[in-house]
């Protein structure tokens, strides 16, 4: 295949000769893994990525030529053991030489692709992204859930359900992730003027010695990248120091010292910021909480330099951001398709209607407000032991909303009967000084019109456990909002099932409510937290 050697070219150039080997037999084994990126205006292949699919059992061979392999195997094995019949999938590389692993549409694209396959697969036990900076990737991949929400609700309609609703879960403490524009300015290094130095140099020596462009791809088994090689367009690169020496003895010129020092120049700088980066001056200090990076992210806090801008055009720029601080989760409320009429479907099979009598606002009210699907968080002020106290944290969605809404009076009116237009209106309808509500006459903020629920950006004891080693689970769901959900969906003598129990807030939930419930858990760790969940007093 032609694109091949092209592939093998920007795996060597973007992670050297050991890597471009490994595409090389991936490419031998599993060849329908690898997709290509094209410019939709050339046709230019500019990226490639691999996912691999890794039966059970593995050959033997994958796991001794690849060492990544090898790694996640061994873990998919020491956490949850593959069962016959299930595989394991990685994304084994992402290369895009001309932004690489740093965000990029090619990127966000490879990873669309890579969620959506994950939700049809069948028989996945495992999935692992591999990323050269797992510590720089680690919060971008976290807030893709409500960018991707339209393929989780695609692929539940794929896989035979039918699409009720969507509901949201809003809350006040999530974390911005984006990136500061004014930074990526004077973070960007740009080459390209060296790049064309050499591209020009290396040119006329390869006219001085009678080669031609292709004589050079067949040297490496590559299909163009010798026109990078030689190009004064923007696309202009350079080749490694080994693929340099090889140019030099096999092409039989001598190359100029200073051509030397560039190639190893350029080389020596691949990935590090530019001079505006050191040149930032610090103006203060900041503080941060965010996730930490590994398999069990614990909440960090740290301090920062603020600096300003180096450049014109950073200062331009200072401000702006690649992305909204997330401050809600979508929940997908899907139905299998019923058999007959509604009606029939819950005589026969118990399910296909939702409980909204048990679920107006306020709770426990059954002349309360019908069920919205906007549910908020009450973010109430906590001490540092988790107690709470007189307030709302900062950003807090219903202390928000009452504020922007200003006190509210809902219920009969009587005032509303005593109207104009009621002036020359007799019997029933005439004018009168009370009347009878539907529901009692109420003031207040605008939240009272949405489920509320608790959640404390520092979850209590009672709703997050934690092993002896500090194992916790990264995103502990308030038990309230679980059983308002349970409370809504689950028929009477109804069975919970939760395929994902994480630390067993849903059966908690569910057991709560008074239903049976069913758990499933791959990772050890957090199967280990439910069953300390299951057997502590609930508060």
């Amino acid at each position: 295949m032609e694109d091949h050697s092209l592939v093998l070219s920007m795996a060597e150039q973007a992670e050297g000769p050991e890597s471009a080997a490994l595409v090389r037999y991936w490419l031998a084994r599993q060849p329908e893994g690898f997709s290509v990126f094209r410019l939709i205006s050339s046709g230019r292949i500019v990226a490639f990525t691999t996912r691999l699919v890794l039966p059970t059992p593995p050959d033997e061979a994958d796991i001794v030529a690849d060492p990544v392999v090898a790694a996640a195997w061994r873990y998919s094995q020491e956490t949850a053991p593959v069962r016959p019949g299930e595989h394991v999938a990685m994304t084994r590389f992402s290369i895009y030489p001309e932004h690489y692993h740093v965000p990029s549409r090619v990127i966000d694209l490879s990873n669309s692709r890579v969620q959506a396959e994950a939700m049809r697969a069948r028989g996945r036990a495992h999935g692992f992204l591999v990323y050269h900076d797992h510590a720089a990737w680690a919060e971008r991949l976290h807030v893709d859930a409500t960018r991707t929400y339209h393929r989780m609700a695609v692929a539940v309609e794929d896989a035979g359900f039918e699409i009720r609703d969507s509901l949201h879960w809003l809350y006040g403490t999530g974390f911005p992730k984006g990136q500061d524009v004014g930074k990526l300015i004077d973070r960007r290094r740009d080459d390209h003027p060296a790049r064309h130095r050499f591209t020009a140099e290396f040119a006329a020596l390869r006219d001085s010695v009678g080669w031609t462009n292709p004589q050079i791809d067949a040297l490496f088994g590559f299909n163009g990248m010798a026109q990078h090689w030689t190009t004064q367009r923007r696309s202009a690169s350079v080749p490694t120091v080994e693929q340099w020496q090889r140019l030099k003895a096999e092409m039989g010129f001598e190359a100029p010292a200073a051509l030397d020092d560039l190639v190893h120049e350029l080389n020596g700088q691949k990935n590090t910021p530019g001079e505006a980066w050191q040149n930032r001056e610090v103006i203060g200090k900041g503080h941060r909480v965010r996730a930490g990076a590994g398999v069990f992210p614990q909440l960090q806090s740290d301090t920062f330099n603020v600096t300003a801008p180096a450049t014109a055009a950073a200062a331009h720029w200072d401000g702006w951001n690649t992305a909204l601080k997330p401050s809600h989760e979508s929940i997908v409320l899907a139905r299998k398709p019923i058999e007959g009429t509604v009606a029939s479907n819950v005589l026969a099979h118990g399910t296909g209607a939702m409980n909204t009598a048990a679920c107006r606002t306020p709770p426990g009210d059954p002349e309360g407000r019908w069920p919205a699907n906007v549910l908020l968080s009450h973010a109430w002020a906590v001490d540092a032991d988790g107690w709470i106290v007189d307030g709302c944290v900062e950003g807090c969605p219903a202390a928000e909303l009452d504020r922007q809404s200003g006190l509210l009076t809902s219920g009969a009116n009587p005032r509303r009967r005593g109207a104009d237009k009621f002036r020359d209106v007799y019997g029933n309808f005439k004018g009168q000084t009370a009347c009878k509500p539907i529901r009692d006459a109420n003031s207040g903020g605008a939240s009272r019109f949405y489920p509320v629920f608790r959640y404390q950006a520092k979850a209590p004891t009672s709703e997050r456990p934690r092993l002896p080693d500090g194992t916790v689970h990264p995103t502990v769901k308030p038990v309230a909002l679980m059983r308002w959900l349970v409370r809504l969906l689950t028929p009477p003598d109804g069975l919970v099932l939760d395929p994902f129990a994480g630390t067993r807030t849903t059966l908690e939930a569910a057991r709560l409510e008074g239903f049976d419930s069913m758990g499933v858990e791959a990772k050890a760790e957090y199967a280990e937290l439910c069953c300390l969940r299951l057997h502590r007093d609930v508060r």
